[in-house]
């Protein structure tokens, strides 16, 4: 405008525009690689990818004073965990409780089934 000196975003040499692109274009190609009803196999909970569900069958690579401990906080063979974050610390969500686990405690948990959903 020549009286306020306003002018529009050119979308080709905006950075913030380019970024958005982007960032749109990894999360569609995101959701087309993660099939929605998908269902596996896994080993440790460690194994399990984030936003991903999992279904505890063992805590036996733990000692047994760990294992209680989890237990208390609803980790339990036969118990249903959505890992939120795998880096740096795997955090799985129990319930309405969020706890993190080092990456020896992850992989001492023993899952029986993996859940996109």
């Amino acid at each position: 405008c020549p009286a306020c000196g306003y002018r529009t975003v050119d979308p080709g040499r905006s950075g913030i525009v380019r970024l958005g692109t982007r960032l749109a274009g990894r999360l569609r190609r995101s959701a087309r690689e993660r099939p929605e009803q998908q269902r596996a196999t896994a080993g440790t909970l460690a194994d399990v990818p984030s936003g991903w569900r999992a279904r505890v069958a063992r805590l036996d690579g733990l000692p047994a004073a760990r294992q209680e401990y989890l237990q208390a906080y609803g980790v339990a063979p036969g118990r249903w965990l959505r890992v939120v974050q795998r880096t740096p610390v795997t955090v799985v969500r129990v319930e309405h409780t969020d706890l993190a686990f080092e990456p020896e405690i992850a992989r001492g948990v023993e899952v029986e089934a993996v859940d996109a959903g």
